[in-house]
């Protein structure tokens, strides 16, 4: 079967995964963090996805989201890898060195229940990994916080690049990183408003009930907490601790990782196998009828537009610039 394109169709939810090529890059020291905050925030100014929820671990980040605008997605990636890739490298004294692996995994979810489990999936991550024993005790970015509390919205400061510092050592103090993170707020002038949607993918199936949206949200939690206690049993069953909250805290950039895995990139997220293969094979078809407008566009005829939801390839040049007349590029 052949890779699978990008497909962000207006409405559609994603789950979003991007990791780091290696290293623990995103640890979830106090600096770390506001860096880390900032770029999610600066980025969904720029580029307002409609974020349902997201989470960082260290190496690797998922986010869940509706999507409205196809393009804003690919951009609030883009620009969120660029900055926090800025600040890693700034973090640790080099030039021009890519941190994350190319581009990043998404799919659209096509059933509520898989939504449902992409979600406890997400929020028990670090649970999973060994981090905590709980979400509520994740030092990391996470939005769980503001899913529980109902507070929807956090005010992040804006971190230009050239206020990101160059750290001597990153097996610093937990003061000493406060001691950054301070002077880091200290400097900023400007304030960006990240801001989570939690029961827009419910809207996006047509779940538009407030006391049913409240229903399916406790649910929510209810699950994640069993889920939480049988991965602590597995953990106790096999003599094994948890990192903790305070060295998580305490953790600085870490090189020397190597993940583990990094997924398989999928046409769509669906346990249901014919509702798959009816959206496989509609995307096939649009992946046709694309092939006959990039064909028009090369022979010049731009009015047919390419399909909603597929990201078009550069356009084609029907000619090239002037040399000499400083036109060049």
């Amino acid at each position: 079967m052949p890779k699978p394109p990008k497909l962000h169709f207006p409405g559609s939810v994603q789950f979003v995964t991007t990791r780091a090529e290696e290293g623990i890059i995103l640890p979830c020291n106090p600096l770390m963090n506001t860096i880390v905050w900032g770029a999610h925030a600066a980025a969904q100014a720029l580029y307002p996805v409609q974020l349902v929820g997201s989470i960082t671990v260290g190496s690797h980040l998922h986010k869940a989201l509706v999507v409205k605008n196809p393009d804003h997605v690919y951009e609030y990636m883009r620009h969120f890898k660029t900055e926090t890739a800025h600040a890693v490298n700034k973090l640790l004294g080099r030039r021009k060195r890519t941190i994350w692996c190319e581009g990043y995994h998404s799919a659209p979810i096509l059933t509520v229940e898989e939504v449902f489990e992409k979600l406890i999936y997400m929020y028990t991550n670090p649970v999973k990994d060994g981090l905590v024993a709980t979400i509520d005790e994740y030092p990391g970015v996470s939005t769980w916080s503001m899913f529980l509390s109902g507070k929807h919205k956090r005010k992040c400061p804006r971190i230009r690049r050239h206020m990101y510092p160059t750290l001597e050592r990153q097996d610093l103090t937990l003061e000493q990183f406060e001691a950054h993170r301070a002077q880091l707020e200290s400097q900023s002038t400007e304030t960006s408003i990240l801001q989570i949607h939690p029961n827009a993918w419910m809207e996006a199936f047509g779940i538009r009930d407030k006391q049913v949206q409240r229903d399916i949200n406790a649910r929510l939690v209810k699950e994640i907490r069993q889920r939480e206690r049988g991965y602590q049993k597995e953990r106790k069953a096999a003599n094994k601790s948890f990192v903790g909250a305070d060295k998580l805290r305490r953790q600085g950039i870490d090189m020397s990782y190597i993940p583990k895995s990094h997924g398989q990139r999928m046409w769509c997220i669906c346990p249901d196998k014919k509702l798959r293969k009816r959206f496989i094979a509609f995307v096939k078809q649009l992946l046709v009828k694309a092939k006959e407008v990039l064909e028009r566009w090369k022979q010049g005829d731009y009015t047919i537009p390419y399909p909603l939801g597929l990201y078009p390839p550069s356009l084609p040049k029907l000619a090239e610039p002037m040399r000499g007349f400083g036109l060049e590029c």
